[in-house]
């Protein structure tokens, strides 16, 4: 893990940025890693099944935890931005990432999105994770024989 957080402490720091106004900001950039089913760029970090099978648990507390884990690999290995989670909506296990889905019921998928990203970031009153960004949205998952 140290070289993933010494590449995240290179780039790792504040901009200070004053407004004609006179207002001043500290800015800090995203520092992003994809994190599909956990931090799977560092050794020693938690990697969960994909969201496929995650959804067949039909357990919304599985995906929040799953966020809550990967958030704190992700800050751990100093990123504050994760690639995650995967909402596209699959109809055809042909498609070579049918497995990165949580299933084909978009109402479904909207929940299991829904509570990752909650782990992931944090509460709305308590947001102490990483910044999420979902991937892959909803029309990639449709494909017809495999293919986008």
């Amino acid at each position: 893990m140290d070289r993933w957080q010494k590449l995240a402490q290179r780039f790792n720091y504040t901009i200070s940025v004053t407004t004609a106004q006179n207002k001043k900001y500290e800015i800090r950039p995203f520092l992003g890693t994809d994190a599909v089913h956990g931090n799977q760029h560092v050794s020693g970090t938690i990697l969960f099944p994909h969201n496929s099978g995650l959804a067949c648990s039909h357990n919304l507390m599985n995906f929040y935890n799953a966020g809550k884990w990967t958030a704190a690999g992700v800050k751990k290995s100093g990123f504050n931005y994760a690639f995650s989670p995967t909402v596209a909506v699959s109809h055809n296990p042909q498609w070579g990432r049918f497995y990165e889905t949580m299933g084909q019921t978009p109402e479904d998928i909207y929940e299991f999105g829904k509570f990752y990203t909650m782990g992931l970031q944090g509460k709305e009153d308590n947001l102490t994770g990483v910044l999420g960004s979902v991937k892959h949205f909803y029309a990639d998952g449709a494909t017809l024989y495999g293919a986008d």
